[in-house]
C-alpha cells in the first residue's frame, strides 16, 4: 500500500532480508494505491510470472483479503507471508484452499493457549468465542489496560505526571506469562510477538473456515528491542 507503513515495509523487508537472509532474492516489488484495487488478479498474474515462491505483503483491509482470495482463486501455489491475515475477514478470504500456504505475525491466536498448556487463558478464550463470531486477535489492548492498572498501583495516586512517570521501565506479566516491558526513554511497550500458519488440525478454528492458527515462530520481547534516539522531555510538575 502506498504510503508510509507501506513504505516502511517495503524498506525494511529488504533491509533485514539482506542482513538475515542475503539468499533470498527479490523478484517483484510494487506499491498499491490504499483502498482503490477491487481486482488483484492481474497482480497475482505477475506473480505468477516472476517464479516467486512467496509472497510477502504488509496490505490490510480489503487490499489483503482481496489480494489473498485472487491468490486462492488463482490456484496460486506460493507462501504468503503477511501482517495481517489473522484479522477480521482474513480467514474467510484464505479458505480452505489456504491450508499450510498462509502466515501471519500477531500478538495473539486463540490455540496459543492450548500450545502453552495456559488452562487459565484458554478459559478466557472459550467464554470470549461463546458470545462472538469472530477471533480475539487484540491481546495487545488488554494488555494496555494491565498495564495502566499495574502503574496506578505503584504510583499510589491518578495524578497524570505520577502515572507516567510510574510507567518507564515498569515490566509486567501478561495474559500468556510473558514478561512485556514499557521501555523507559520512548514509552513503547515491548511485547512477544507470533508467526502463526493457518492450518488444519488445531483445536480453535477462526470464522468457521475448518482452520485455525498454528504457532510456528516466537520471538521475545528482548529480541525486538532496538536502538532509539527518543530524547523525550519529561515534566518537573
Amino acid at each position: 500500500q502506498d504510503y508510509l507503513f507501506g513504505q516502511s515495509v517495503q524498506r525494511d523487508v529488504k533491509t533485514f532480508l539482506g542482513r538475515l537472509r542475503p539468499d533470498v532474492k527479490v523478484v517483484g516489488d510494487e506499491l498499491i494505491p490504499l483502498g482503490k484495487i477491487k481486482d488483484f488478479s492481474p497482480y497475482i498474474t505477475k506473480v505468477k510470472a516472476s517464479g516467486a515462491q512467496a509472497l510477502l505483503t504488509g496490505n490490510w483491509g480489503p487490499d489483503m483479503t482481496l489480494l489473498i482470495k485472487a491468490g486462492m482463486d488463482a490456484g496460486l501455489d506460493i507462501r504468503y507471508y503477511t501482517m495481517y491475515a489473522h484479522l477480521g475477514g482474513g480467514p474467510t478470504a484464505i479458505g480452505p484452499a489456504g491450508n499450510g500456504k498462509v502466515r501471519s505475525v500477531m500478538s495473539f491466536h486463540e490455540n496459543i493457549a492450548v500450545e502453552t498448556g495456559k488452562t487459565d487463558t484458554e478459559g478466557w478464550t472459550k467464554q470470549f468465542r461463546s458470545t462472538h463470531d469472530f477471533d480475539f486477535y487484540a491481546a495487545g489492548f488488554r494488555t494496555i489496560f494491565e498495564f495502566m492498572q499495574a502503574a496506578f498501583n505503584k504510583a499510589g495516586s491518578t495524578d497524570p505526571l505520577k502515572f507516567a512517570q510510574a510507567l518507564e521501565g515498569l515490566t509486567i506479566t501478561d495474559m500468556l506469562g510473558h514478561q512485556v516491558t514499557m521501555r523507559k526513554p520512548d514509552h513503547q511497550i515491548l511485547s512477544e510477538y507470533f508467526v502463526g500458519v493457518f492450518t488444519k488440525g488445531v483445536k480453535y478454528d477462526s470464522e468457521k473456515t475448518g482452520l485455525g492458527w498454528k504457532t510456528e515462530t516466537t520471538v521475545l520481547p528482548k529480541d525486538l528491542d532496538q536502538p532509539n534516539t527518543c530524547n523525550m522531555k519529561r515534566p518537573t510538575s
